[in-house]
Protein backbone atom coordinates (compact mmCIF):
# COMPACT_ATOMS: atom_id res chain seq x y z
CA UNK A 1 0.00 0.00 0.00
CA UNK A 2 1.38 3.40 -0.92
CA UNK A 3 2.27 5.74 1.92
CA UNK A 4 -0.24 8.36 2.95
CA UNK A 5 2.26 11.03 1.95
CA UNK A 6 2.55 9.71 -1.59
CA UNK A 7 -1.21 9.28 -2.00
CA UNK A 8 -1.92 12.80 -0.86
CA UNK A 9 0.89 14.66 -2.60
CA UNK A 10 -0.94 15.48 -5.85
CA UNK A 11 -3.84 17.14 -4.06
CA UNK A 12 -1.63 19.48 -2.08
CA UNK A 13 1.19 20.54 -4.38
CA UNK A 14 0.72 24.05 -3.08
CA UNK A 15 1.84 22.92 0.41
CA UNK A 16 5.29 24.18 1.33
CA UNK A 17 7.51 24.52 4.36
CA UNK A 18 7.90 28.24 4.75
CA UNK A 19 9.94 28.05 7.94
CA UNK A 20 11.50 25.54 10.28
CA UNK A 21 10.34 24.54 13.73
CA UNK A 22 12.33 26.88 15.94
CA UNK A 23 11.58 27.12 19.62
CA UNK A 24 10.06 30.59 19.31
CA UNK A 25 8.34 30.37 15.95
CA UNK A 26 5.67 27.87 14.93
CA UNK A 27 5.93 25.96 11.65
CA UNK A 28 4.11 27.60 8.74
CA UNK A 29 3.44 24.78 6.36
CA UNK A 30 1.02 26.20 3.87
CA UNK A 31 1.01 29.67 2.35
CA UNK A 32 -2.54 29.44 0.99
CA UNK A 33 -1.41 30.70 -2.40
CA UNK A 34 -1.27 34.22 -1.01
CA UNK A 35 0.80 36.97 -2.56
CA UNK A 36 3.82 37.81 -0.48
CA UNK A 37 3.12 41.49 -1.08
CA UNK A 38 4.39 44.22 -3.33
CA UNK A 39 8.17 44.32 -3.48
CA UNK A 40 8.42 47.87 -4.79
CA UNK A 41 11.57 49.43 -3.36
CA UNK A 42 10.98 52.97 -4.59
CA UNK A 43 11.52 55.90 -2.28
CA UNK A 44 9.02 56.66 0.48
CA UNK A 45 9.40 60.22 1.68
CA UNK A 46 6.54 59.99 4.16
CA UNK A 47 4.85 62.93 2.52
CA UNK A 48 1.17 62.39 1.78
CA UNK A 49 0.95 61.89 -1.99
CA UNK A 50 -2.41 60.16 -2.59
CA UNK A 51 -3.40 56.58 -3.32
CA UNK A 52 -1.81 56.52 -6.77
CA UNK A 53 1.64 56.31 -5.19
CA UNK A 54 0.69 53.63 -2.66
CA UNK A 55 1.35 49.91 -2.96
CA UNK A 56 0.57 47.10 -0.53
CA UNK A 57 3.70 45.55 0.93
CA UNK A 58 1.98 42.90 3.04
CA UNK A 59 -1.37 41.91 4.52
CA UNK A 60 -1.72 39.56 7.47
CA UNK A 61 -4.21 38.56 10.14
CA UNK A 62 -2.40 38.31 13.49
CA UNK A 63 -5.54 36.89 15.10
CA UNK A 64 -9.17 36.10 14.32
CA UNK A 65 -10.34 39.71 14.64
CA UNK A 66 -7.45 41.78 13.29
CA UNK A 67 -6.00 42.53 9.86
CA UNK A 68 -2.77 44.47 9.40
CA UNK A 69 -1.84 46.19 6.12
CA UNK A 70 1.72 47.39 5.56
CA UNK A 71 1.86 50.06 2.87
CA UNK A 72 4.59 51.59 0.73
CA UNK A 73 3.93 55.22 0.05
CA UNK A 74 1.90 57.83 1.92
CA UNK A 75 -1.88 57.59 1.52
CA UNK A 76 -4.26 60.34 2.60
CA UNK A 77 -4.27 59.96 6.39
CA UNK A 78 -8.00 60.50 6.76
CA UNK A 79 -8.80 57.90 4.11
CA UNK A 80 -6.32 55.40 5.56
CA UNK A 81 -8.15 55.50 8.92
CA UNK A 82 -11.63 55.18 7.37
CA UNK A 83 -13.36 51.79 7.48
CA UNK A 84 -15.12 52.64 4.23
CA UNK A 85 -11.76 52.61 2.43
CA UNK A 86 -11.52 48.82 2.67
CA UNK A 87 -13.40 45.67 1.71
CA UNK A 88 -12.51 42.10 2.71
CA UNK A 89 -14.13 39.20 0.89
CA UNK A 90 -13.63 35.54 0.08
CA UNK A 91 -15.31 32.58 -1.56
CA UNK A 92 -16.70 31.83 1.91
CA UNK A 93 -18.16 35.23 2.67
CA UNK A 94 -16.96 38.71 3.60
CA UNK A 95 -15.78 40.31 6.82
CA UNK A 96 -17.40 43.34 8.38
CA UNK A 97 -14.79 45.92 9.31
CA UNK A 98 -15.47 47.46 12.69
CA UNK A 99 -12.66 50.00 12.96
CA UNK A 100 -9.56 51.26 11.18
CA UNK A 101 -6.47 53.00 12.52
CA UNK A 102 -3.40 54.22 10.69
CA UNK A 103 0.17 54.52 11.98
CA UNK A 104 1.79 56.97 9.56
CA UNK A 105 5.29 56.29 10.90
CA UNK A 106 5.02 52.50 10.40
CA UNK A 107 2.82 52.93 7.30
CA UNK A 108 0.53 50.31 8.83
CA UNK A 109 -3.25 50.12 8.82
CA UNK A 110 -4.88 48.03 11.53
CA UNK A 111 -8.44 46.82 10.94
CA UNK A 112 -10.72 45.10 13.41
CA UNK A 113 -13.14 42.65 11.83
CA UNK A 114 -15.87 40.23 12.62
CA UNK A 115 -14.56 36.76 13.47
CA UNK A 116 -12.56 35.32 10.59
CA UNK A 117 -13.20 31.82 9.34
CA UNK A 118 -10.20 29.61 9.95
CA UNK A 119 -8.16 28.34 7.05
CA UNK A 120 -9.64 30.81 4.56
CA UNK A 121 -7.85 33.04 2.03
CA UNK A 122 -9.38 36.51 2.13
CA UNK A 123 -8.94 39.28 -0.43
CA UNK A 124 -8.40 42.81 0.85
CA UNK A 125 -9.34 45.65 -1.50
CA UNK A 126 -8.63 49.30 -0.89
CA UNK A 127 -11.78 51.00 -2.15
CA UNK A 128 -11.12 54.59 -1.14
CA UNK A 129 -11.98 57.33 -3.61
CA UNK A 130 -9.17 57.78 -6.11
CA UNK A 131 -7.58 54.44 -5.15
CA UNK A 132 -6.50 52.33 -8.15
CA UNK A 133 -8.82 49.43 -8.98
CA UNK A 134 -6.05 46.88 -8.51
CA UNK A 135 -4.92 47.98 -5.05
CA UNK A 136 -5.58 44.63 -3.38
CA UNK A 137 -3.86 41.64 -1.84
CA UNK A 138 -4.82 38.27 -0.35
CA UNK A 139 -3.99 36.84 3.06
CA UNK A 140 -4.66 33.79 5.20
CA UNK A 141 -7.03 34.23 8.11
CA UNK A 142 -6.00 34.12 11.75
CA UNK A 143 -2.31 33.45 12.20
CA UNK A 144 -3.32 32.71 15.80
CA UNK A 145 -6.67 31.79 17.28
CA UNK A 146 -8.14 31.21 20.72
CA UNK A 147 -9.88 27.95 21.57
CA UNK A 148 -11.91 26.68 24.48
CA UNK A 149 -10.55 23.32 25.61
CA UNK A 150 -11.48 20.90 28.39
CA UNK A 151 -9.59 21.04 31.66
CA UNK A 152 -9.25 17.32 32.26
CA UNK A 153 -7.10 17.93 35.32
CA UNK A 154 -9.74 20.03 37.05
CA UNK A 155 -12.96 19.15 38.77
CA UNK A 156 -16.13 18.48 36.84
CA UNK A 157 -16.16 19.53 33.20
CA UNK A 158 -14.04 22.68 33.38
CA UNK A 159 -12.71 24.69 30.46
CA UNK A 160 -9.94 27.14 29.77
CA UNK A 161 -8.73 29.05 26.72
CA UNK A 162 -5.50 28.52 24.82
CA UNK A 163 -3.83 30.47 22.03
CA UNK A 164 -2.76 28.36 19.06
CA UNK A 165 -0.73 29.07 15.94
CA UNK A 166 -1.88 28.11 12.47
CA UNK A 167 0.41 25.35 11.23
CA UNK A 168 -1.27 23.89 8.15
CA UNK A 169 -4.05 24.72 5.73
CA UNK A 170 -5.24 22.04 3.37
CA UNK A 171 -8.20 21.52 1.13
CA UNK A 172 -10.39 19.98 3.85
CA UNK A 173 -8.70 20.83 7.13
CA UNK A 174 -6.82 23.51 9.00
CA UNK A 175 -4.38 22.66 11.79
CA UNK A 176 -3.57 24.85 14.79
CA UNK A 177 -0.98 24.08 17.45
CA UNK A 178 -1.01 25.29 21.02
CA UNK A 179 1.78 27.79 21.57
CA UNK A 180 4.99 26.01 22.54
CA UNK A 181 4.22 22.74 20.72
CA UNK A 182 5.67 22.03 17.28
CA UNK A 183 5.30 18.35 16.29
CA UNK A 184 7.31 17.40 13.24
CA UNK A 185 4.68 15.49 11.27
CA UNK A 186 1.93 18.10 10.89
CA UNK A 187 2.33 18.18 7.11
CA UNK A 188 1.92 14.43 6.79
CA UNK A 189 -1.10 14.42 9.11
CA UNK A 190 -2.78 17.22 7.18
CA UNK A 191 -2.25 15.48 3.88
CA UNK A 192 -3.49 12.22 5.38
CA UNK A 193 -6.70 13.88 6.50
CA UNK A 194 -7.30 15.57 3.15
CA UNK A 195 -6.54 12.55 0.97
CA UNK A 196 -7.76 9.67 3.13
CA UNK A 197 -9.67 10.36 6.34
CA UNK A 198 -12.16 12.97 5.20
CA UNK A 199 -13.15 11.52 1.79
CA UNK A 200 -13.34 7.91 2.98
CA UNK A 201 -15.30 8.58 6.17
CA UNK A 202 -17.72 11.10 4.70
CA UNK A 203 -18.41 8.77 1.77
CA UNK A 204 -18.94 5.85 4.14
CA UNK A 205 -20.84 7.53 6.97
CA UNK A 206 -22.32 11.00 6.40
CA UNK A 207 -21.40 14.41 4.99
CA UNK A 208 -19.52 16.55 7.46
CA UNK A 209 -21.37 19.54 8.92
CA UNK A 210 -20.04 23.06 8.29
CA UNK A 211 -21.55 25.40 10.85
CA UNK A 212 -18.59 27.82 10.68
CA UNK A 213 -18.86 27.97 6.89
CA UNK A 214 -15.20 27.40 5.98
CA UNK A 215 -15.55 24.00 4.31
CA UNK A 216 -12.85 22.59 6.60
CA UNK A 217 -12.39 20.59 9.77
CA UNK A 218 -10.21 22.21 12.41
CA UNK A 219 -7.63 19.93 14.03
CA UNK A 220 -6.18 21.40 17.21
CA UNK A 221 -2.91 20.02 18.55
CA UNK A 222 -2.58 20.73 22.25
CA UNK A 223 -1.01 19.63 25.50
CA UNK A 224 -3.22 16.76 26.65
CA UNK A 225 -0.62 15.57 29.15
CA UNK A 226 -1.38 11.94 30.02
CA UNK A 227 -5.14 12.21 29.83
CA UNK A 228 -5.94 11.31 26.24
CA UNK A 229 -4.71 10.75 22.70
CA UNK A 230 -7.50 12.85 21.26
CA UNK A 231 -11.06 13.90 21.95
CA UNK A 232 -14.18 15.27 20.32
CA UNK A 233 -16.44 17.67 22.21
CA UNK A 234 -20.01 17.61 20.79
CA UNK A 235 -20.84 20.94 22.42
CA UNK A 236 -18.72 22.66 19.74
CA UNK A 237 -21.47 21.76 17.27
CA UNK A 238 -23.78 24.37 18.83
CA UNK A 239 -23.65 28.13 19.29
CA UNK A 240 -21.84 29.53 22.29
CA UNK A 241 -24.99 31.34 23.39
CA UNK A 242 -26.90 28.07 23.43
CA UNK A 243 -24.28 25.96 25.20
CA UNK A 244 -23.47 28.58 27.81
CA UNK A 245 -27.05 29.50 28.63
CA UNK A 246 -28.13 25.84 28.85
CA UNK A 247 -25.07 24.09 30.27
CA UNK A 248 -22.57 26.75 31.33
CA UNK A 249 -20.14 25.45 28.68
CA UNK A 250 -18.42 27.50 25.99
CA UNK A 251 -18.50 26.38 22.36
CA UNK A 252 -15.88 27.03 19.68
CA UNK A 253 -18.76 27.01 17.18
CA UNK A 254 -16.91 24.92 14.64
CA UNK A 255 -16.14 21.38 13.49
CA UNK A 256 -13.08 20.55 15.56
CA UNK A 257 -11.18 17.55 16.88
CA UNK A 258 -8.44 17.74 19.49
CA UNK A 259 -5.16 15.83 19.23
CA UNK A 260 -2.68 15.44 22.09
CA UNK A 261 0.78 16.55 20.91
CA UNK A 262 2.46 16.30 24.32
CA UNK A 263 4.16 13.09 23.12
CA UNK A 264 6.06 14.95 20.40
CA UNK A 265 4.06 14.08 17.30
CA UNK A 266 0.72 14.82 15.71
CA UNK A 267 -0.91 11.38 15.65
CA UNK A 268 2.06 9.63 14.10
CA UNK A 269 0.15 6.39 13.51
CA UNK A 270 -2.89 8.06 11.96
CA UNK A 271 -5.43 6.23 14.11
CA UNK A 272 -6.42 9.03 16.47
CA UNK A 273 -7.46 11.48 13.74
CA UNK A 274 -9.58 8.85 11.98
CA UNK A 275 -11.11 7.76 15.29
CA UNK A 276 -12.02 11.26 16.49
CA UNK A 277 -13.37 12.36 13.11
CA UNK A 278 -15.80 9.43 13.25
CA UNK A 279 -17.05 10.80 16.57
CA UNK A 280 -17.72 14.14 14.88
CA UNK A 281 -19.70 12.46 12.11
CA UNK A 282 -21.44 10.19 14.63
CA UNK A 283 -22.72 13.20 16.52
CA UNK A 284 -23.89 14.80 13.28
CA UNK A 285 -25.93 11.66 12.58
CA UNK A 286 -27.13 10.79 16.10
CA UNK A 287 -26.88 13.97 18.16
CA UNK A 288 -27.45 13.54 21.89
CA UNK A 289 -29.55 10.48 21.20
CA UNK A 290 -29.78 7.41 23.42
CA UNK A 291 -26.12 6.48 23.52
CA UNK A 292 -24.47 3.06 23.39
CA UNK A 293 -20.72 3.37 23.79
CA UNK A 294 -19.85 0.04 22.19
CA UNK A 295 -21.62 1.24 19.05
CA UNK A 296 -19.97 4.67 18.76
CA UNK A 297 -16.50 3.69 20.00
CA UNK A 298 -16.57 0.42 18.08
CA UNK A 299 -17.39 2.32 14.91
CA UNK A 300 -14.67 4.88 15.67
CA UNK A 301 -12.13 2.05 15.76
CA UNK A 302 -13.73 0.57 12.64
CA UNK A 303 -13.23 3.92 10.90
CA UNK A 304 -9.48 3.45 11.32
CA UNK A 305 -9.78 0.10 9.53
CA UNK A 306 -11.89 1.69 6.79
CA UNK A 307 -9.37 4.47 6.18
CA UNK A 308 -6.13 2.50 6.45
CA UNK A 309 -7.26 -0.84 5.04
CA UNK A 310 -6.05 -2.67 8.15
CA UNK A 311 -5.71 -2.07 11.86
CA UNK A 312 -3.06 -4.33 13.33
CA UNK A 313 -2.67 -2.02 16.31
CA UNK A 314 -6.08 -3.00 17.67
CA UNK A 315 -5.80 -6.65 16.62
CA UNK A 316 -2.39 -6.97 18.22
CA UNK A 317 -3.64 -5.50 21.45
CA UNK A 318 -6.54 -7.95 21.63
CA UNK A 319 -4.36 -11.00 21.17
CA UNK A 320 -1.51 -9.84 23.41
CA UNK A 321 -4.02 -9.19 26.25
CA UNK A 322 -1.35 -7.54 28.37
CA UNK A 323 -3.75 -6.99 31.31
CA UNK A 324 -5.29 -10.48 31.19
CA UNK A 325 -8.78 -8.95 31.31
CA UNK A 326 -9.86 -10.33 27.92
CA UNK A 327 -8.69 -13.87 28.65
CA UNK A 328 -10.30 -13.85 32.08
CA UNK A 329 -13.70 -13.10 30.53
CA UNK A 330 -13.89 -9.76 32.33
CA UNK A 331 -14.77 -7.76 29.22
CA UNK A 332 -18.40 -7.57 28.14
CA UNK A 333 -18.96 -6.54 24.54
CA UNK A 334 -21.88 -4.29 25.50
CA UNK A 335 -21.29 -3.25 29.13
CA UNK A 336 -18.59 -0.64 28.67
CA UNK A 337 -15.79 0.01 31.16
CA UNK A 338 -14.31 3.42 30.44
CA UNK A 339 -10.58 4.07 29.99
CA UNK A 340 -10.15 0.39 29.11
CA UNK A 341 -8.91 -0.27 25.60
CA UNK A 342 -9.89 -3.93 25.94
CA UNK A 343 -13.49 -2.82 25.36
CA UNK A 344 -12.55 -0.95 22.21
CA UNK A 345 -10.83 -3.90 20.56
CA UNK A 346 -13.58 -6.32 21.56
CA UNK A 347 -16.18 -4.12 19.87
CA UNK A 348 -13.85 -3.59 16.89
CA UNK A 349 -13.56 -7.33 16.28
CA UNK A 350 -17.33 -7.82 16.63
CA UNK A 351 -18.24 -5.17 14.06
CA UNK A 352 -15.39 -6.33 11.83
CA UNK A 353 -16.68 -9.89 11.86
CA UNK A 354 -20.15 -8.72 10.81
CA UNK A 355 -18.64 -6.57 8.06
CA UNK A 356 -16.61 -9.54 6.80
CA UNK A 357 -19.67 -11.77 6.73
CA UNK A 358 -21.75 -9.18 4.84
CA UNK A 359 -20.51 -6.47 2.47
CA UNK A 360 -17.15 -5.52 3.88
CA UNK A 361 -16.48 -1.84 4.53
CA UNK A 362 -19.93 -0.89 3.20
CA UNK A 363 -21.46 -2.75 6.14
CA UNK A 364 -19.82 -0.24 8.47
CA UNK A 365 -22.16 2.32 6.94
CA UNK A 366 -25.21 0.20 7.76
CA UNK A 367 -24.03 -0.29 11.34
CA UNK A 368 -23.23 3.42 11.70
CA UNK A 369 -26.74 4.39 10.64
CA UNK A 370 -28.48 2.24 13.24
CA UNK A 371 -30.48 4.67 15.33
CA UNK A 372 -28.80 3.95 18.66
CA UNK A 373 -26.89 0.66 18.50
CA UNK A 374 -29.10 -0.68 21.29
CA UNK A 375 -28.58 -4.48 21.47
CA UNK A 376 -32.25 -5.00 20.64
CA UNK A 377 -31.86 -2.92 17.48
CA UNK A 378 -28.66 -4.76 16.56
CA UNK A 379 -30.46 -8.06 17.14
CA UNK A 380 -33.18 -7.02 14.66
CA UNK A 381 -30.53 -5.87 12.17
CA UNK A 382 -28.62 -9.16 12.36
CA UNK A 383 -31.79 -11.25 12.00
CA UNK A 384 -32.64 -9.29 8.84
CA UNK A 385 -29.15 -9.32 7.34
CA UNK A 386 -27.77 -12.69 8.46
CA UNK A 387 -30.77 -14.68 9.67
CA UNK A 388 -29.09 -15.01 13.06
CA UNK A 389 -29.67 -13.47 16.47
CA UNK A 390 -27.20 -11.20 18.25
CA UNK A 391 -26.15 -14.01 20.59
CA UNK A 392 -25.68 -16.46 17.69
CA UNK A 393 -23.52 -13.95 15.81
CA UNK A 394 -21.40 -13.24 18.87
CA UNK A 395 -20.85 -16.95 19.43
CA UNK A 396 -19.84 -17.42 15.78
CA UNK A 397 -17.57 -14.40 15.97
CA UNK A 398 -15.74 -15.80 18.99
CA UNK A 399 -15.41 -19.19 17.26
CA UNK A 400 -14.07 -17.43 14.17
CA UNK A 401 -11.50 -15.61 16.28
CA UNK A 402 -10.05 -19.00 17.26
CA UNK A 403 -10.61 -20.99 14.06
CA UNK A 404 -9.83 -18.23 11.53
CA UNK A 405 -11.16 -20.07 8.48
CA UNK A 406 -10.35 -18.16 5.27
CA UNK A 407 -14.03 -18.22 4.29
CA UNK A 408 -17.32 -19.12 5.86
CA UNK A 409 -19.04 -18.43 9.14
CA UNK A 410 -15.96 -19.32 11.22
CA UNK A 411 -13.69 -16.71 9.70
CA UNK A 412 -13.42 -13.02 8.98
CA UNK A 413 -13.42 -13.50 5.19
CA UNK A 414 -10.08 -11.72 4.98
CA UNK A 415 -11.64 -8.46 6.17
CA UNK A 416 -9.49 -8.52 9.31
CA UNK A 417 -6.11 -10.25 9.36
CA UNK A 418 -5.59 -12.17 12.58
CA UNK A 419 -2.22 -13.71 11.65
CA UNK A 420 -3.04 -17.17 13.03
CA UNK A 421 -2.92 -15.77 16.55
CA UNK A 422 -4.28 -17.69 19.52
CA UNK A 423 -7.01 -15.77 21.35
CA UNK A 424 -6.39 -15.09 25.04
CA UNK A 425 -8.03 -17.52 27.44
CA UNK A 426 -8.19 -18.23 31.16
CA UNK A 427 -5.02 -18.82 33.12
CA UNK A 428 -3.78 -22.26 34.13
CA UNK A 429 -5.69 -23.63 37.11
CA UNK A 430 -8.86 -21.61 36.51
CA UNK A 431 -11.91 -23.86 36.38
CA UNK A 432 -14.70 -21.34 36.08
CA UNK A 433 -15.30 -17.59 35.76
CA UNK A 434 -18.28 -15.37 36.44
CA UNK A 435 -19.35 -13.88 33.13
CA UNK A 436 -21.49 -10.83 32.51
CA UNK A 437 -23.94 -10.91 29.60
CA UNK A 438 -22.13 -10.53 26.25
CA UNK A 439 -18.84 -11.77 27.80
CA UNK A 440 -16.97 -14.97 27.03
CA UNK A 441 -13.57 -16.64 26.99
CA UNK A 442 -11.72 -19.87 26.17
CA UNK A 443 -10.60 -22.83 28.35
CA UNK A 444 -7.76 -25.13 27.36
CA UNK A 445 -7.25 -28.45 29.22
CA UNK A 446 -6.11 -31.96 28.44
CA UNK A 447 -9.57 -33.56 28.51
CA UNK A 448 -10.73 -34.25 24.93
CA UNK A 449 -14.42 -33.55 25.49
CA UNK A 450 -16.60 -31.96 28.12
CA UNK A 451 -20.27 -31.71 28.98
CA UNK A 452 -22.15 -29.02 30.83
CA UNK A 453 -21.35 -29.50 34.53
CA UNK A 454 -24.83 -28.60 35.71
CA UNK A 455 -23.50 -25.72 37.80
CA UNK A 456 -23.32 -23.28 34.91
CA UNK A 457 -25.67 -20.32 34.61
CA UNK A 458 -28.90 -20.69 32.68
CA UNK A 459 -27.60 -18.69 29.71
CA UNK A 460 -24.07 -20.08 29.48
CA UNK A 461 -23.40 -21.73 26.11
CA UNK A 462 -20.40 -23.82 25.06
CA UNK A 463 -18.64 -24.59 21.80
CA UNK A 464 -15.89 -27.14 21.44
CA UNK A 465 -13.06 -26.37 18.99
CA UNK A 466 -10.49 -29.05 18.25
CA UNK A 467 -6.92 -28.58 17.01
CA UNK A 468 -8.04 -28.91 13.37
CA UNK A 469 -10.58 -26.12 13.74
CA UNK A 470 -13.62 -28.39 13.81
CA UNK A 471 -16.49 -26.95 15.84
CA UNK A 472 -18.83 -28.97 18.07
CA UNK A 473 -21.99 -27.20 19.25
CA UNK A 474 -23.64 -30.21 20.92
CA UNK A 475 -22.73 -31.83 24.24
CA UNK A 476 -20.46 -33.52 24.94
CA UNK A 477 -18.27 -30.91 23.26
CA UNK A 478 -15.22 -32.25 21.48
CA UNK A 479 -12.24 -29.92 21.95
CA UNK A 480 -9.33 -32.31 21.48
CA UNK A 481 -6.10 -30.30 21.74
CA UNK A 482 -8.13 -27.16 21.18
CA UNK A 483 -10.36 -25.09 23.43
CA UNK A 484 -13.77 -24.86 25.00
CA UNK A 485 -15.44 -21.55 24.28
CA UNK A 486 -17.82 -20.30 26.99
CA UNK A 487 -20.21 -17.39 26.47
CA UNK A 488 -22.90 -15.79 28.60
CA UNK A 489 -25.69 -15.41 26.05
CA UNK A 490 -28.03 -13.65 28.50
CA UNK A 491 -29.55 -10.66 26.69
CA UNK A 492 -30.09 -8.63 29.84
CA UNK A 493 -28.47 -5.26 29.19
CA UNK A 494 -29.36 -3.01 32.07
CA UNK A 495 -27.91 -4.53 35.26
CA UNK A 496 -25.67 -7.22 33.63
CA UNK A 497 -25.89 -10.02 36.26
CA UNK A 498 -23.01 -12.47 36.15
CA UNK A 499 -23.38 -16.23 35.71
CA UNK A 500 -21.09 -19.13 36.67
CA UNK A 501 -19.43 -20.41 33.50
CA UNK A 502 -18.15 -23.88 34.39
CA UNK A 503 -16.84 -26.24 33.07
CA UNK A 504 -15.42 -26.76 36.58
CA UNK A 505 -12.30 -28.32 35.11
CA UNK A 506 -8.97 -26.61 35.80
CA UNK A 507 -7.45 -25.13 32.68
CA UNK A 508 -3.98 -26.13 31.64
CA UNK A 509 -1.22 -23.88 30.39
CA UNK A 510 -1.81 -22.21 27.08
CA UNK A 511 0.57 -20.00 25.19
CA UNK A 512 -0.76 -16.63 24.18
CA UNK A 513 1.05 -14.83 21.43
CA UNK A 514 0.70 -12.48 18.53
CA UNK A 515 2.73 -13.53 15.47
CA UNK A 516 2.14 -10.11 13.91
CA UNK A 517 4.60 -8.60 16.40
CA UNK A 518 8.33 -9.01 16.68
CA UNK A 519 9.10 -8.10 20.27
CA UNK A 520 9.01 -10.38 23.28
CA UNK A 521 7.35 -7.52 25.16
CA UNK A 522 3.62 -7.64 24.34
CA UNK A 523 3.34 -3.88 24.85
CA UNK A 524 5.88 -3.39 22.09
CA UNK A 525 3.80 -5.50 19.71
CA UNK A 526 1.43 -2.60 19.33
CA UNK A 527 4.11 0.00 18.87
CA UNK A 528 4.25 1.19 22.46
CA UNK A 529 7.45 2.92 23.44
CA UNK A 530 9.37 2.29 26.66
CA UNK A 531 6.45 0.50 28.30
CA UNK A 532 4.33 3.66 28.36
CA UNK A 533 0.67 3.11 27.53
CA UNK A 534 -0.09 4.57 24.11
CA UNK A 535 -2.18 7.73 24.31
CA UNK A 536 -4.78 6.41 21.86
CA UNK A 537 -6.09 4.14 24.58
CA UNK A 538 -7.28 7.03 26.70
CA UNK A 539 -10.19 8.29 24.70
CA UNK A 540 -12.69 10.48 26.57
CA UNK A 541 -16.27 9.65 25.64
CA UNK A 542 -17.98 12.53 23.81
CA UNK A 543 -19.39 14.67 26.61
CA UNK A 544 -23.17 14.87 26.73
CA UNK A 545 -24.31 17.63 29.13
CA UNK A 546 -27.71 15.95 29.37
CA UNK A 547 -26.12 12.65 30.41
CA UNK A 548 -22.64 13.36 31.81
CA UNK A 549 -22.27 10.05 33.69
CA UNK A 550 -20.15 8.27 31.01
CA UNK A 551 -17.68 11.16 30.97
CA UNK A 552 -17.34 11.20 34.76
CA UNK A 553 -16.92 7.42 34.87
CA UNK A 554 -14.13 7.76 32.33
CA UNK A 555 -12.57 10.63 34.24
CA UNK A 556 -12.57 8.71 37.50
CA UNK A 557 -10.93 5.69 35.87
CA UNK A 558 -8.36 7.87 34.10
CA UNK A 559 -7.41 9.73 37.28
CA UNK A 560 -6.94 6.40 39.04
CA UNK A 561 -4.73 5.17 36.20
CA UNK A 562 -2.57 8.29 36.33
CA UNK A 563 -2.26 7.88 40.09
CA UNK A 564 -1.14 4.26 39.67
CA UNK A 565 1.43 5.20 37.04
CA UNK A 566 2.89 7.78 39.37
CA UNK A 567 3.36 5.32 42.24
Amino acid sequence: MKSRLMRGAVAVLVCIFASGCSEDKPPVIFDGGTDAGDTDTGSDTGVETGWDSVTIMNVSAPDEYTVEIVLHGAPPVEDAADVDSYEIGSDFGSLVIGSASYDSDAKTVTLTTTRQKLGITYLLKITADEAPDNLEDSFLSADTAEFWVVNFGGSGYGQYQIVANRAYVGQLCVVYLEEGFYPSNVLESGIYFDSDVYPIETDLFIDAPDQDGNGKITMLGLDGQGYYGGYFAPTNAYSDDFTYSNWGIHSNEMEIIHINVAYGDFDQGGGIVAHEFQHLLYHERHGFNEYWTYHDEGMAESAVRAVNGDYQYAIGFYFSDYSGLIGSGSVSLVNWTFALYENYVTAFLFWGYIAGQLDGVDTYSDIFHLETGDPDEVDTFLEAQMGLSFKEVQLNQMIATWVQDPTGVYGYEGFLTLNGSTPPGVLSGVSSVDLEPFAGTYFSFSQDSVDYPGTQGADIVYAGIDSAGNVDLMPPFNKQDGALLVLNSDFEHSSYPTQHSGPDIAAGSKGVGYPGGTSSNPLMWTGVFDGVFPPAWYDPPPYNPENPEPFYRWKEATEQRLMNIGE
